[in-house]
């Protein structure tokens, strides 16, 4: 299940606990960028509160927001990340969309595992850069940089102008495909909010 905030919330609220108390984070709606404010859920069983993990560092956190400021929806695609295997796998439901070959992070950039989710997705207007011909933004974060690019160094997985280091341990934390598996991601229209979770 994800969480999408509603249209008349500006700010979503999250807590560290279900009810009423001080604010932990406040996430920016539509945010992060063009698309609504999307999280994943974690726990939907309490009538007036919703768990959801956040995108935040460090990773892994959850916390609660109002079920009033959001509403639910299942995605049924998911996306799975092996690093030993420097492959990944996109799912819709139990069927296979796409298995490809990755290049993953080097060993003093490490790709971070975990659960996370889709929250942006891009395309490049000039393929021909590390990014290659777009991006699907994930809740990930580098766990040993600081800073990317001048920006958080969240993780995602994208296209490349190197294909060739495809299969390699080279990025900052990305995982890189080849431009056409971004490309016919792109097409496929994977929704905000579907969960990617990176093995080792």
């Amino acid at each position: 299940m994800v969480v999408s905030a509603v249209p008349g919330v500006a700010l979503l609220e999250a807590f560290r606990e279900p009810g009423e108390g001080e604010q932990w984070w406040l996430f920016p709606n539509p945010g992060p960028f063009d698309g609504p404010r999307v999280l994943l859920a974690a726990d939907t069983t309490d009538p007036d509160w919703v768990e959801v993990h956040l995108p935040v560092r460090p990773n892994g956190r959850t916390g609660w927001v109002r079920r009033a400021d959001v509403v639910l929806s299942t995605v049924t695609t998911r996306i799975v990340v092996e690093l030993g295997k420097r492959r990944v796998t996109v799912y819709d439901g139990s069927e296979i969309l796409v298995t490809a070959d990755v290049a993953i992070g080097a060993p003093e950039t490490p790709t971070p595992t975990g659960l996370f989710y889709v929250n942006q997705v891009q395309t490049e207007v000039d393929p021909d850069t590390e990014r290659g011909a777009g991006l699907f933004g994930t809740s990930a974060f580098s766990e040993v940089l600081d800073i990317i690019d001048g920006g958080e160094p969240a993780v995602a997985l994208h296209g490349t102008n190197q294909p060739e280091l495809l299969g390699e341990a080279v990025s900052r934390g990305c995982v890189r495909v080849a431009d056409e598996v971004i490309e016919l991601l792109l097409r496929l229209s994977l929704p905000l909010g579907t969960p990617i979770e990176i093995r080792a």
